[in-house]
């Protein structure tokens, strides 16, 4: 039986991006608040909401109560989008934990 060496089929060696952990944490206000600056080389990133209010997020460089709307212990994750990700909340603030990869 023949082995599948995927280095010599492919003639390159296979790479896997993985997060930079342990990750960041980004306290939310009733301001917008930018979770994420823009990163051309960002893959992808995911967002853990905390805390106990629910919180807005928006992809784009300002957040406002229209955007995404996410509970406490939602999370967001989002492929191949390198621009700006801000979030906002209506009252006292919030934390989200961010993974970006």
């Amino acid at each position: 039986m023949a082995v599948y060496n995927q280095v010599k089929w492919m003639g390159i060696k296979p790479t896997v991006q993985t997060a930079q952990g342990p990750g960041k944490q980004v306290t939310i206000n009733v301001a917008s608040t930018r979770i994420l600056a823009a990163n051309n080389d960002r893959t992808s990133f995911s967002l853990i909401i905390r805390g106990s209010v629910n919180v807005f997020v928006r992809l784009g460089p300002v957040a406002d109560l229209s955007g995404v709307e996410l509970e406490p212990g939602d999370a967001l994750s989002c492929d191949d989008y390198t621009g700006d990700v801000c979030g906002i909340v209506a009252a006292g603030s919030g934390r989200v934990d961010v993974f970006e990869v």
